[in-house]
């Protein structure tokens, strides 16, 4: 296979994308936790 080289280069690339993705969402979670966690604090006052 000549192309071997651009096919390991493409998976790379997209695995390198999907972890981005991923940890773009594990962010976003954290931040909307900590928006919950204060929303509820100050309806418990």
């Amino acid at each position: 296979m000549d192309n071997a080289g651009y096919v390991i280069a493409g998976y790379a690339l997209t695995a390198a994308a999907l972890g981005a993705y991923v940890a773009g969402l594990f962010g976003r979670a954290r931040r909307a936790r900590s928006r919950v966690a204060a929303i509820a604090s100050r309806r418990a006052r």
